[in-house]
């Protein structure tokens, strides 16, 4: 009876301190501990750097990303084998994803290889992906039929652009590029919707579509900020752009860039790093407002938090902290915010990451070779 009654006493107390612990914000810190503790021994690339630093760290990003590159198939040249299925038909379930291009995937991995000077024979297998891709001037994009011998496609404005995009970043003053870039900018296209948006597919009445708008406004501000030597940019470039800008403003008004199948927690910061450089300069209230947005999702001791992993259920804790420490990195980069962030997506490396997740960590770890 004495013992039971220890016991009854003992439990009591661990049960009231566990309450106690998580009503001062101590939840996410102990799960994070036991997702650690779990995944430490899966972690070889926080051992990498501890041991052998920097260097090391982004010769095994490159082999990741080299060995992500297809081969062969359709696909061939493009970036993105280990992407999840799941996620591309939640980022767009009316395209076949069978034969989707993996163009997001792909241009991040370009960029980052082509701005540190790597792997230039998996950029020139990209090159020539790309440049197969638009052979007729655009992207087509292949849309799932009823029946199979009535396969319908379509001129997809938003791959368009982000192949374009990419390709100017491989080879600077790309005649495919300028012509799509002559494309965009011309009113009789029908490209940029009456609100200063962009359709996802070429039509008669073109209705504007989010992540196309989004290529957009990365297109146009990089061919505004690289490429000063085209007239054409000069001359053209800066009007859609902002125009284009303050369109997502009103997204962001409107649905906080919530899209199709991807709640605004998985899209925001998406977006964010493929535009928050614009935003800073052309929109800087815009972007104070989606930082202050993200901010509950990132603890006083700069991690991911718990309740952001399941919001976004499908992500996981390493491709989240990579994501994240990117774009405080493209707006802070002078602070510890991203530090932590990178740290624990080296910490949690692989788990649920894509071309794109390990395109940030590439570019990230290079700067911290460049500055230490």
């Amino acid at each position: 009876m004495g013992i039971d009654l220890i016991i009854g006493i003992v439990g009591s107390i661990i049960a009231a301190t566990l309450i106690a612990l998580m009503k001062f914000g101590m939840k996410d810190h102990l799960q994070r501990r036991m997702t650690s503790l779990r995944t430490r021994w899966m972690s070889p690339l926080r051992v990498v750097l501890e041991r052998k630093g920097t260097d090391a760290v982004s010769a095994k990003l490159v082999t990741w990303l080299k060995e992500d590159q297809y081969q062969q198939g359709p696909r061939a040249g493009q970036f993105g084998k280990r992407q999840d299925i799941a996620e591309t038909i939640r980022f767009d379930p009316n395209e076949s994803p069978r034969l989707k291009p993996r163009l997001y995937q792909t241009s991040w991995a370009c960029i980052a290889l082509r701005k540190h000077s790597l792997l230039p024979a998996a950029l020139e297998r990209a090159r020539i992906s790309l440049e197969r891709l638009m052979v007729t001037g655009s992207v087509m994009a292949v849309m799932p039929a009823k029946r199979p011998e009535k396969v319908e496609a379509k001129v997809s404005v938003r791959h368009t652009l982000r192949a374009a995009h990419t390709l100017m970043v491989l080879v600077p003053g790309s005649q495919l590029a300028t012509s799509v870039l002559r494309k965009m900018l011309d009113p009789g296209s029908r490209w940029e919707c009456k609100d200063g948006g962009w359709p996802q597919h070429e039509s008669a009445r073109p209705s504007s579509d989010l992540w196309a708008s989004v290529y957009a406004i990365d297109f146009l501000d990089y061919v505004h900020t690289n490429c000063p030597g085209m007239a054409l940019a000069e001359m053209s470039v800066l009007s859609p752009l902002q125009r284009t800008v303050a369109h997502l403003a009103r997204e962001w008004q409107r649905n906080r860039w919530a899209y199709q199948g991807a709640p605004a927690a998985e899209n925001v910061i998406h977006i964010l790093n493929c535009v928050a450089l614009v935003l800073k300069r052309l929109e800087p209230e815009l972007l104070r407002n989606v930082t202050h947005f993200i901010e509950q999702w990132i603890t006083a001791e700069h991690h991911v938090s718990a309740a952001y992993l399941r919001e976004c259920e499908t992500i996981q804790l390493g491709a989240a902290s990579a994501r994240f420490a990117y774009f405080w990195f493209l707006v802070d980069r002078n602070g510890e915010r991203w530090r932590t962030l990178y740290q624990d997506a080296i910490e949690h490396f692989e788990l649920g990451m894509d071309a794109s997740d390990v395109a940030f960590l590439l570019d990230l770890t290079n700067s911290i070779k460049h500055t230490s």
